[in-house]
């Protein structure tokens, strides 16, 4: 559909491009609800701030909406805000100067009060977040992806542009390497 005025196509991701094509724009209002929870989430989990993460997801799923257009394959269109998503937080930091590191006093790491763990239990759970806070920010990285953001090893891949086969490996390597950690304690 072209605007009678300039005569000019709307690209597809564009609110203009969106309004001539509303299917498009309800496809991605049903990906932004099935996908919210999990981007907020890691970017919680990676700068530590509510208030940072709502930012960031904000802005995340504006670029995604604004950029739209550029992506071929819509079967990608997780992995791809979860790139955006990554992005943003490098950016974050970039303009701060500082890593992300784990900080035990986390929230997504820590289940509230009422979750009826014993003593022993917290304390294990303690130690553990004690041994995550000792990996680098990018095996951080792969335990957000999986378990905060709950990413498919396929789409991990393609937020960390390297194969499938070699996210599984390190992986499951961190996995190993936490568990071993984690019976010396």
């Amino acid at each position: 559909m072209q605007d009678a005025k300039s005569g000019i196509t709307p690209m597809a991701g564009t609110a203009e491009g969106l309004a001539a094509n509303p299917e498009m724009a309800e496809d991605f209002l049903q990906f932004y609800r099935e996908n919210l929870d999990g981007v907020y989430y890691f970017l919680l989990s990676r700068v530590r701030d509510a208030a940072d993460a709502e930012d960031l997801t904000s802005q995340t799923f504006l670029s995604a909406y604004e950029h739209q257009h550029r992506l071929r394959d819509r079967q990608k269109f997780r992995a791809w805000v979860f790139t955006i998503a990554r992005n943003k937080s490098v950016d974050f930091f970039r303009k701060r100067s500082r890593q992300p590191q784990a900080d035990l006093n986390e929230a997504w790491f820590f289940p509230d009060e009422s979750a009826g763990l014993s003593p022993d239990q917290q304390d294990r759970l303690i130690s553990l977040a004690s041994l995550v806070s000792r990996l680098s920010p990018q095996e951080q990285e792969y335990l957000q992806l999986r378990l905060i953001a709950q990413l498919p090893f396929a789409e991990m891949a393609r937020v960390l542009r390297k194969t499938e086969a070699s996210v599984k490996k390190t992986y499951y390597r961190i996995l190993g390497r936490l568990q071993s950690q984690a019976e010396e304690i």
